[in-house]
Formats: C-alpha cells, sequence, structure tokens
C-alpha cells in the first residue's frame, strides 16, 4: 500500500500523487500539480458538499415526475414510514401513496389501486378519484365490465343516431307527400306516386 506523498504516472504519464482526503481521511490516488494534490477531498466527501439533493437541491420539484404511462411518481426517502412502498429507486406511484397515506398503513403489494372511470391518471384524490382493491382480480372484473358496458353504449348511441337520421328523413318525405297531394288535389290531378325511402 502506498504512503502519503509517494508520486507516481498514469497511462496519461500524469503526475499523481497519494493524499488523504481532509475529512475522511482516506487515501486516494490524486493528479499532482507541482507535487500537490489537485484535489484536498475524495469524491464522495466533495459530493456530499456540492452536490445538494432532495429539498436542498434549488430545482426540487418535490420529487414528483409523470412516467410514460402518465402516473405520477413521488421520491420518498428512507426515513419515510410508507419507504417500504418504494421501488428500488426510492420511488412511489402517487396514487398508491395517497391512498396509503389515507388508511395510514403501507399496502401490500397485491393490493390494487384503481381511478375511478372518467378521472386522469394524475388525479389523485381519495375518495372522489380513487378506489382499492384487495387483489388484482376484482379491479380485472371492474375494468372490463365497464369496458364492455361502455362498448355497448357506444353502440347504441350509434344505432339511435341512425334511426334519428332515418325519422327526420321520413318527416321530410312526409311533408313532401302532404303538399304534393295538396296540389293534386287542387289541380285535379289524382294519380300519387309512391315516396322512395333511402
Amino acid at each position: 500500500m502506498p504512503e502519503l506523498g509517494d508520486i507516481s504516472k498514469n497511462k496519461r504519464s500524469q503526475k499523481l500523487i497519494w493524499a488523504a482526503c481532509e475529512d475522511c481521511g482516506k487515501g486516494r490516488w490524486v493528479q499532482a500539480i507541482k507535487g500537490v494534490p489537485k484535489h484536498h477531498r475524495c469524491l464522495a466527501c466533495h459530493n456530499a458538499i456540492v452536490c445538494l439533493k432532495g429539498e436542498n437541491h434549488p430545482r426540487w420539484t418535490g420529487g414528483r415526475l409523470k412516467d410514460r404511462k402518465g402516473y405520477i411518481t413521488v421520491k420518498i426517502f428512507p426515513d419515510n414510514f410508507f419507504y417500504p412502498m418504494a421501488n428500488e429507486r426510492g420511488r412511489v406511484r402517487e396514487h398508491r401513496l395517497v391512498v396509503a397515506k389515507a388508511l395510514n398503513r403501507c399496502l401490500l403489494p397485491w393490493e390494487v389501486v384503481h381511478h375511478k372511470e372518467g378521472f386522469a391518471k394524475d388525479d389523485n384524490r381519495y375518495p372522489e378519484t380513487l378506489e382499492l382493491f384487495p387483489t388484482n382480480k376484482g379491479h380485472n372484473i371492474l375494468t372490463h365490465s365497464t369496458n364492455a358496458f361502455l362498448a355497448e353504449l357506444e353502440k347504441r348511441d350509434k344505432r339511435i343516431e341512425q334511426l334519428e337520421g332515418r325519422v327526420t328523413l321520413l318527416e321530410a318525405e312526409n311533408v313532401l307527400l302532404q303538399s304534393s297531394k295538396s296540389i293534386s288535389i287542387a289541380g285535379g290531378y289524382t294519380e300519387m306516386k309512391p315516396a322512395v325511402i333511402i
């Protein structure tokens, strides 16, 4: 193991010196300029001072990000009661966190928080827009039945629109037929042609 003050060269022929960190005292090779270490702190100690994290960082946004599926994720730290719900990056989906805080307990991994129909994925108000299912089975049943119901409503709406169009057309033909009937009676012409329905 090198001793403090030992000098060496790296692959690029730069002079290196074995120096101790000012803060933690850990030894490491540092670039030497005129025999003096270029950096007096190790990278970890330097980052602890310079690289502010979390709420101390000037661009901190509360740890909220929108993922590609449209859900809001929130950064939580190890000292947070709900940290067991976080993924490996310390993030948890906000809708799960909102329900967990309302219930005052961590949610189990198999519990599913569902956004009610008609609300955006980033609208996380409990119980107005969110509901909790004990398993994914109940969530799937609700989702499939809701989707089937909405598809049926869409079919009915299209059919109603078509029928309303037909009624309008028939009413117009009826008015036309009545007016031609009154003209033919006044003119003495009695033969009427049937209207063509499209």
